[in-house]
């Protein structure tokens, strides 16, 4: 598999629709971890792999937000399901590459995948390892173990893990958190389980080390799972501002109460209602 010819101008018109599209069915994108994307990661010309939970049809869209946004000065390229690529072609254009999932054809191409990219400057492979939709809160996590041997492919990549939920909260639509975890490289997870020290390159097999990026990915989501469940905001930049309010008929109302009393009208739920 090459990789794709992508088009800067699809890729500057999409980012666009991405935001105004995602702001129609978002209250918000809020995101944390961002103090991990350093310029040091950012611009350096070692290949960057992230690997995201697969919670949800939103996933390619939030990557895109991330990818077109603070990862903006890097080449990226996407993997998604092959069937998903054939009904919207535009895609391939974006830098998204389609794979089949099913036998040893989609696993060498992907290696291909991987071998082109090893040599691109700056260059961002983004991965849903789960392979399909997956509640974000069930447990154990696993992933694929192609994610395994991409790592002993690459073994001067940083590996960088990505949580995302859709929570719903006190708005009429939902937002889309975010927590962005550490990066490493494959050789810091090859020692045992127990922390011995380990070698430059990575020694462990591509089973062991996809079962420690699943425990590194879990450990992320679950900070996340407990971000949302207690509505925590504090380390949450927002990304991506989008709509909030009820309805026209009734946001007139709270509009016009607003003026009366003479604050600003603020149209997320909880907002002008009277403090106590």
């Amino acid at each position: 598999m090459d990789s794709p010819r992508v088009s800067t101008a699809a890729i500057r018109w999409f980012a666009r629709y991405n935001r105004h599209y995602l702001a129609r069915h978002f209250a918000g994108v809020r995101v944390a971890g961002l103090e991990a994307l350093t310029p040091a990661l950012v611009d350096d010309p070692a290949p960057l792999v992230v690997y995201m939970n697969h919670a949800a049809w939103w996933d390619p869209l939030v990557g895109t937000l991330l990818a077109t946004g603070p990862f903006a000065a890097r080449s990226h390229r996407a993997v998604i399901d092959a069937r998903a690529l054939e009904r919207y072609a535009l895609l391939e254009r974006l830098g998204f590459v389609g794979l089949d999932r099913q036998g040893a054809d989609g696993a060498r191409s992907l290696l291909r995948l991987v071998d082109t990219l090893a040599v691109v400057k700056r260059s961002t492979l983004w991965l849903t390892p789960q392979g399909r939709f997956t509640d974000p809160r069930i447990r154990p996590i696993e992933l694929e173990r192609g994610l395994g041997h991409i790592a002993r492919r690459l073994p001067d990549a940083r590996f960088l893990p990505i949580a995302i939920e859709y929570p719903m909260g006190g708005e009429r639509l939902p937002e889309v958190r975010v927590r962005i975890g550490e990066p490493e490289l494959p050789g810091s997870l090859a020692g045992t389980a127990q922390g011995s020290p380990v070698a430059a390159a990575p020694v462990a097999s591509a089973a062991v080390l996809t079962a420690r990026f699943a425990t590194r990915l879990t450990a992320l989501s679950d900070r996340l799972a407990d971000d949302v469940m207690h509505d925590r905001q504090a380390g949450y930049a927002t990304l991506l501002s989008g709509r909030h309010g009820v309805g026209a008929v009734y946001d007139l109302g709270r509009r016009i109460r607003a003026r009366i009393t003479g604050r600003a009208f603020d149209a997320r739920h909880g907002g002008n209602l009277p403090t106590r």
